[in-house]
């Protein structure tokens, strides 16, 4: 899970920017982190429909994020098949 967690210290990091703090954003890119962190959770216990679940009430943008970085871990038919999002 190389890109995933990729995604996990690079919104860790956007957390902590100066921007995000100044623009009052801070909070939802710890929001989403903590929620990358629970799906990679959920991957690490074999739990593939938590993580489905959890993907399912995500904002679009980190949902998407998430997606894309689970597929360059895995594959794009890995994502369809197990997680039900088609990348085109």
């Amino acid at each position: 899970m190389k890109h995933f967690k990729k995604l996990i210290s690079e919104t860790v990091k956007d957390s902590k920017s100066k921007w995000a703090i100044k623009e009052d954003m801070a909070d939802m890119y710890k929001q989403d982190a903590k929620d990358f962190k629970s799906i990679l959770d959920f991957f690490k216990d074999g739990n593939i429909s938590g993580a489905k679940k959890l993907l399912q009430y995500m904002d679009s943008l980190p949902r998407d994020g998430a997606i894309y970085a689970i597929a360059a871990d895995t594959s794009n038919g890995w994502v369809e098949e197990n997680l039900g999002w088609r990348i085109n």
